[in-house]
Order: structure tokens, then C-alpha cells, then sequence
């Protein structure tokens, strides 16, 4: 089984790419957004399980850009 891809190492994989996910500058809590299509966006954090300690990504909303910013 294949390991889960670190925020680093998902952010620079060409699908994330093709996402185009980026942090959200203005925002402390270190959310991410990544783009569905056109009009809608997925808002998502990197979060620590606490059971198995690995990384793991919390999808927070999704939406289009004026409903999730």
C-alpha cells in the first residue's frame, strides 16, 4: 500500500498542480484551496491523526469561490 504524500510532496505532485492548490495567504490557520473546475473550490487543511500520528487532509468546504471565501 502506497504511503500518504506529505503537504509538501502533495502540493507539488502534478495532480495538485492540475488542482491548482495554494495556501491561502491571508489566512493564519494554514487552509489550502484547490480549484474542482472553473466556478468551485475545495478549502482544506493538513491535519495529524491522532491515533496513527501520520498526516491526513480535512476537507473543510466546498463550494464556489463566493460561497467558500
Amino acid at each position: 500500500m502506497a504511503q500518504p504524500a506529505t503537504s509538501i510532496a502533495f502540493l507539488t505532485t502534478q495532480s495538485a498542480i492540475a488542482l491548482t492548490s495554494h495556501k491561502l495567504k491571508s489566512d493564519s490557520s494554514g487552509r489550502y484551496s484547490c480549484s474542482i473546475d472553473y466556478r468551485n473550490r475545495i478549502l482544506f487543511k493538513f491535519v495529524t491523526n491522532p491515533e496513527s500520528g501520520e498526516e491526513e487532509i480535512l476537507l473543510l468546504t466546498l463550494g464556489s469561490h463566493d460561497d467558500v471565501y
